[in-house]
């Protein structure tokens, strides 16, 4: 049974000096990661609110044109509150 313990615990101090050894790496990827995924939903959030400016732009100019819109959307759930028949 010493055998075997003796066995494990050796298996289980090198995996310890290999994660001590390996500090430096953790500590960089644990300080980038976070980082990087904020950058990318950022990125991600930017691109929304782009797309959200040109549709309120095309939304705008079209209320200023009097356009009634697409008549796809006619008749169609909320959209049929939205646009209104004139």
């Amino acid at each position: 049974m010493t055998g075997f313990l003796r066995r494990h615990l050796s298996l289980l101090i090198a995996f310890f000096r290999y994660l001590i050894s390996r500090r430096g790496d953790m500590v960089e990827g644990a300080l980038t990661l976070p980082l990087m995924a904020r950058l990318a939903l950022a990125l991600v959030n930017l691109s929304l609110a782009g797309y959200a400016a040109v549709w309120a732009n095309n939304a705008a100019n079209m209320a200023a044109r009097g356009v009634r819109g697409p008549d796809r959307f006619r008749g169609s759930g909320v959209l049929a509150i939205m646009i209104p028949e004139i």
